[in-house]
């Protein structure tokens, strides 16, 4: 019996130590299985794997801790590298807790143990963490002599770095890079890392050519290891992305960032936390170039992968924040840059030690830019100084952050004149930048550009600092700006030489220094128009003209100096061509794109392509745009999907613009380059012999009044040092805040009465002189788009309240309005429509708009229409066509309808948006249980054609929106000038409606008896002046908020009633006289 037992005992241990094999077999063939797939970044199927190896080591007895640290460990490690970083988490710990129990001080899976956690502490920015491990580990390495030193040096190297001690860091990445040489040669992947992260340590400290060197090396040694396409590229070609943007060389920088971008996608996917350094640094690259649009889409990708992976509480989360606060100051969106750039630095001071204090000090640099933007320039000097303070305590003082915050202090004297002061802080930026980058290099230019605004008084010094910014940006004299590092750091040393050499002609008064500030506008106008061909949004291509204003209103300034000089009026018509660069550029790129396409010889189906692109990014930034105004609050889970999306649509659209710059250079010349209308095509073609053309151009400094008659052309300089802002908006308000029974009426009255004499005696009684007609087309620009000419008074008056008798411009001219002369040609040009009418009038009860969706931002109460569908109605009655009342009135019937239109009438509701003026609206009849809100935007406008003769906007705001610079107002109007109407007829504010009907059905009838629709339009306020004699209605607030806009010609739709009725007659009578004559023969 007893030996049975130990017979059976002796059996069973054979059968288990034969398991015992067989599971360490199957465990080995599960690791080797699971490290094939991790190398080609199959990083899900390798913890598989993994888990199979530790869920049979779990089973063994006695239990081999080292190998169950080990599965644990690469578990954790897996997932880092996968982007879990919460399923990395709890592997990692669990590894650090069994080797800290199980395993001897100094036994090698401890050290590995701690060195991945400190991996993961590292990935999610916890930088103390990360060297408090990676030391750890290394010390057990060199006491137990373990073969991983020269990876554990490495990886301390990697946290002092995050912790911003750049010098101890690259020490200890040589003493890595000592030790890998010497045990596995430098054609090895563990010395490529080390020259890699030396790399990103000399581009920290600014020393770029060290940075390349070493990068260059880093990719000779993957070449002899690896084949091209390999995973082990991707954070190479990132880092040297971001090194050549800053140098820039933006052509480099975008072919490594696009390749390192496939790489990281294709073996990493799309949210994984390193991709997100791709989609970081290419933002800024599109910066760079002015790409403002395109920036921020990659910027947000960024963001929201960070976010997903780190949470908000994470320095490259708060770095990301600073970058898209940066790019929204660009665009001069102050909310938003400031939203960010706050969040940035109080997301980098609650980590604090966790972060390289560097990035505090890159944050209240940021801050400061925002402050010096709204002018804040006590708060400006104090976050730089605070920046200085920071950044003077690095080691490595020659370090790029040191000289942005000297070249950004000195900016804040050169605002305040103190020009020593200013110089001082220049001259150090510069020291600094030299010895970072070189002598040729975009940001020593900038700080060569500097020095010389800070002597305006010294020729000499000025022409020294000018001169070498153009050696340092790699220009030379001409219009060939195709090797220039940078074309935006040219544009601003145009600027500077410009203002300088006009500022020495007014202290000298000799003619050489205008004629040089001429020649330098001329070539500045002529690199925007380059630069703009090389931006792909339209918003890129509006802050671009946004930035550099002041060039348009400087250039223009010369130009009327010089005609002054010489009485050669070429200036002024130059100077006028110059008004017209600046004015309405993406609404005539719009109207002429049809014809670019045409003469390029762009196939229909790439026209087809372009355009649905365009409509897809349209509605998906409408969405966008929805969902961050939402009163709930946006849902960052749709935002990030919206943003995807939109990000997918601009690659389309890059890859496709890429194409048409290759392939057909003839359609960006003649899409982005708009010819400008002459004076001579305005006189002979754009002009009744009635009209006189007054184009307004306003700068910050002046208003230029181009006077331009059939047989007469004129400019006039306006110095504008009144509030012309301020005195417009006092106006509109005096008008459409009036109200019988208020008790500040008195006041608003006299605000009419005093501040509409005011504007006409500063801004129309100086050109009148030069008017000889008694009919108007103003281009107003600027602010002047939301003044009502019709109301200014043209004489004071005491007595406020007798609006009867106020000498209103009205009584003298017939107005209209263009957006630009330019624009103007365009919608005189092109077949139109002529008929039918197609009008619409929805009804409304004072309802919600869309009550059954409680989160809808368009929210808003839609007050009760007495007469619109009256008004409606009774112009049907004039003029046939299509009706569409009440619940037929629907957004859809519109967009099936409006193409056919000939005159499209729409009494409805309008609302503008003065901040986000694509996002004005009007409203169609609402449906409780609809999905959609019946509001069509000026966004959806951009991609629809409505060739329509006349467009009238009976409705409230339709002319009024966002001002941007550059471009005008951007309302409803021009949403259907963009979208292919003649003309339209369009509001300034909110109107009454019983007015509306009235002076609406006037203008109709005047229209039907041959009238052009300017004089139909002024005829009919006039009747309604004259009807409503000795009561309120005849104030400004009832009749000058529709104006004319566009193409005046009357419509052809044959000859009016009474020509018919006076043929009808004829016709009777003469077949009344043959008749007659018949009967007297027969007798």
């Amino acid at each position: 019996m007893k030996t049975l037992f130990t017979t059976l005992l002796l059996t069973l241990a054979f059968i288990h130590a034969r398991a015992q094999e067989s599971d360490a077999f199957l465990v080995k063939n599960f690791l080797i299985t699971s490290d094939s797939f991790a190398n080609v970044a199959e990083y899900k199927s390798a913890i598989l794997y993994q888990k199979r190896a530790l869920n049979l080591l779990q089973t063994q007895t006695p239990v081999p801790y080292p190998k169950l640290v080990s599965v644990y460990r690469s578990i954790g490690f897996y997932y880092r590298l996968w982007g879990k970083f919460s399923e990395s988490l709890f592997y990692q710990k669990k590894a650090v807790q069994i080797a800290e129990s199980k395993l001897d001080k100094n036994h090698i899976e401890l050290a590995k143990a701690y060195n991945s956690y400190g991996s993961y502490f590292n990935g999610i920015g916890q930088y103390n963490k990360s060297f408090e491990y990676f030391n750890k580990a290394l010390q057990i390495s060199l006491k137990a002599k373990l073969p991983t030193v020269g990876d554990y040096y490495n990886n301390v190297g990697i946290a002092q770095q995050n912790l911003g001690n750049l010098d101890a860091s690259l020490k200890t990445y040589q003493k890595s890079l000592d030790y890998n040489r010497s045990k596995y040669g430098i054609y090895s992947s563990k010395a490529a890392d080390n020259f890699e992260n030396m790399g990103t340590v000399f581009f920290k400290l600014g020393r770029y050519d060290d940075a390349i060197v070493y990068l260059d090396t880093t990719e000779i040694i993957l070449d002899s290891i690896y084949e091209q396409g390999s995973p082990y590229f991707a954070s190479l070609y990132n880092n040297l992305g971001a090194v050549y943007t800053t140098k820039g060389d933006h052509r480099k920088a975008l072919k490594y960032l696009e390749e390192g971008l496939k790489l990281y996608e294709r073996y990493l996917g799309s949210e994984h936390p390193d991709v997100a350094n791709i989609y970081a640094n290419t933002g800024l690259l599109l910066q760079d170039r002015g790409e403002l649009d395109k920036a921020l889409a990659y910027l947000h990708k960024a963001q929201s992968i960070r976010e997903m992976n780190f949470g908000k509480d994470n320095p490259q989360v708060a770095r990301t924040h600073l970058y898209l606060g940066n790019c929204y100051l660009e665009k001069n969106i102050f909310d938003k840059a400031f939203e960010h750039l706050n969040t940035g630095l109080a997301t980098y001071t609650k980590l604090n030690s966790r972060v390289d204090p560097g990035s505090i000090a890159h944050a209240r640099n940021e801050l400061g830019l925002y402050y010096e933007k709204i002018k804040n320039y006590k708060e400006a000097l104090k976050q730089y100084n605070k920046a200085l303070e920071i950044n003077s305590k690095k080691l490595e003082l020659n370090d790029p952050d040191v000289a942005n915050s000297y070249a950004r202090i000195g900016k804040i004297y050169l605002e305040q004149k103190k020009y020593e002061e200013a110089n001082s802080f220049f001259s150090k930026a510069l020291k600094i930048r030299i010895k970072a980058f070189g002598k040729k290099h975009t940001d020593v230019a900038d700080a060569y550009r500097l020095l010389a605004l800070s002597c305006p008084e010294d020729e000499a010094c000025f022409s020294e600092y000018i001169d070498a910014a153009f050696a340092s940006i790699n220009y030379k004299n001409g219009n060939n700006f195709e090797s220039v590092f940078s074309p935006i750091g040219l544009l601003n040393i145009f600027q500077a030489e410009g203002s300088l050499n006009y500022g020495f002609y007014k202290k000298t008064k000799k003619d050489i220094y205008l004629e040089k500030a001429d020649h330098i506008y001329s070539n500045a106008i002529e690199l925007i128009s380059f630069i703009k061909t090389s931006l792909e949004q339209p918003g890129s291509r509006l802050a671009l003209q946004d930035n550099y204003y002041l060039i348009y209103e400087e250039a223009i300034l010369v130009k009327h100096k010089l005609k002054e000089l010489n009485n050669d009026i070429k200036y002024w018509k130059e100077a006028f061509a110059i008004a017209e660069k600046s004015n309405a550029i993406l609404l005539i790129e719009a109207v002429q794109t049809i014809d670019a396409e045409r003469f390029a010889g762009i196939p229909d189906s790439l026209v087809e392509i372009e355009q649905q692109l365009k409509v897809d990014l349209s509605f998906l930034e409408k969405q966008r745009f929805e969902e961050e105004i939402k009163p709930a609050g946006s849902d960052q889970k749709i935002l990030k999907e919206i943003n995807d999306r939109i990000l997918e649509l601009h690659s389309r659209q890059h890859e496709l613009i890429s194409y048409f710059k290759k392939n057909h250079e003839e359609y960006f010349k003649l899409k982005y380059d708009p010819k400008i209308v002459s004076i001579k095509k305005i006189q002979t073609n754009l002009l009744r012999p009635d009209q006189t053309m007054l184009a307004y151009f306003v700068g910050e400094n002046n208003l230029f009044a181009f006077v331009i008659s059939k047989n007469n052309f004129e400019v006039v300089q306006i110095k504008k040092d009144f509030p012309l802002e301020i005195w417009v908006e006092e106006f509109r308000n005096s008008i459409y805040r009036f109200n019988p029974a208020d008790n500040s009426l008195v006041y608003l009255n006299q605000k009419l009465a005093n501040i509409g004499y005011e504007l006409y005696q500063l801004i129309f009684e100086p050109v009148e002189k030069s008017i000889s007609t008694d009919a108007l087309i103003i281009v107003p620009g600027g602010v002047l788009g939301y003044l009502p000419f019709d109301a200014l008074l043209a004489s004071p008056t005491e007595n406020y309240n007798d609006f009867d008798n106020l000498d209103y411009l009205i009584n003298k001219y017939k107005i209209s309005y263009s957006y630009s002369a330019t624009l103007l040609e365009e919608m005189k040009k092109g077949k139109r429509k002529s008929s039918p009418l197609i009008a619409f009038a929805p009804a409304y009860f004072g309802d919600t708009l869309n009550v059954n969706r409680s989160n809808n931002p368009w929210r808003a109460v839609l007050g009760q229409l007495r007469f619109n569908a009256q008004e409606a109605i009774k112009i049907h009655e004039i003029m046939g066509g299509e009706l569409y009342l009440d619940s037929m009135a629907t957004e859809a019937k519109f967009m099936e309808r409006a193409p056919y239109a000939g005159i499209l009438h729409l009494a409805t509701h309008g609302k503008a948006n003065d901040r986000h003026g694509e996002y004005s609206y009007l409203a169609f009849y609402q449906f409780q249980d609809s999905i959609e809100n019946e509001l069509l935007f000026v966004k959806n406008l951009y991609n629809m054609h409505i060739p329509a003769s006349l467009v009238v906007l009976s409705a409230c705001e339709t002319g009024i929106g966002e001002l941007q610079r550059g471009e005008g107002i951007v309302s409803l109007s021009r949403g259907f000038s963009y979208a292919g109407a003649a003309s339209i007829v369009t509001t300034q504010w909110s109107i009454d409606d019983n007015a509306s009907a009235t002076i609406m059905v006037s203008f109709y009838k005047n229209l039907k008896n041959g009238q052009t629709k300017d004089v139909a339009l002024r005829n009919a306020k006039l009747a309604y002046i004259k009807a409503n004699k000795g009561n309120n209605r005849t104030h400004p607030l009832f009749w000058a908020a529709f104006v004319p806009v566009g193409n005046m010609d009357a419509l052809e739709m044959g000859w009016p009633w009474w020509v018919w009725t006076l043929i009808g007659i004829t016709v009777f009578g003469v077949l009344w006289f043959l008749k007659n004559r018949s009967v007297s023969r027969r007798k």
